[in-house]
């Protein structure tokens, strides 16, 4: 969905694929006390630079490096739950 430029679909899947990873780990793997939610919303609303970097990690194909070598001089920008942050959407 990224490559057609879908993005909010596409934040959606990859929220949802978070979710199941952090599931298998904590429920069925034991290797992690509980999920990470903070990440999974991260992904919820992720910029170009976080979405395409977590896609092109799961995806082992070409598919992806095209819009990986357009996004990866864009800084990433997470989420900040500071209410005085200085930045924009702090």
């Amino acid at each position: 969905k990224v490559l057609e430029g879908n993005t909010m679909i596409a934040r959606k899947y990859a929220a949802l694929s978070s979710y199941f990873e952090m599931y298998v780990e904590v429920d069925l793997l034991n290797i992690r006390a509980f999920p990470s939610w903070a990440k999974i919303n991260e992904l919820y609303s992720a910029d170009m630079h976080t979405l395409v970097s977590f896609l092109k990690k799961r995806i082992h194909c070409s598919c992806l490096d095209e819009k990986y070598k357009e996004v990866k001089s864009i800084p990433k920008i997470g989420l900040c739950c500071n209410t005085v942050c200085p930045l924009p959407c702090g």
